[in-house]
């Protein structure tokens, strides 16, 4: 068995409501585009709710 160390840092967050908010589709995809450009390529990327 290999032990993997891995790291985790929260970039940035917004907070949306998928039943009520109209937006929520367009609020996360400028998110992601916000942070891809803090993310140096050929690192992985995950969303996550809090």
């Amino acid at each position: 068995m290999v032990e993997v160390s891995k790291k985790f840092y929260v970039v940035d967050c917004i907070r949306t409501n998928n039943f009520s908010d109209n937006l929520v589709v367009q609020k996360i995809g400028n998110l992601w585009q916000k942070v891809s450009v803090k993310i140096p390529n050929g690192v992985k990327k995950y969303g996550t709710r809090l």
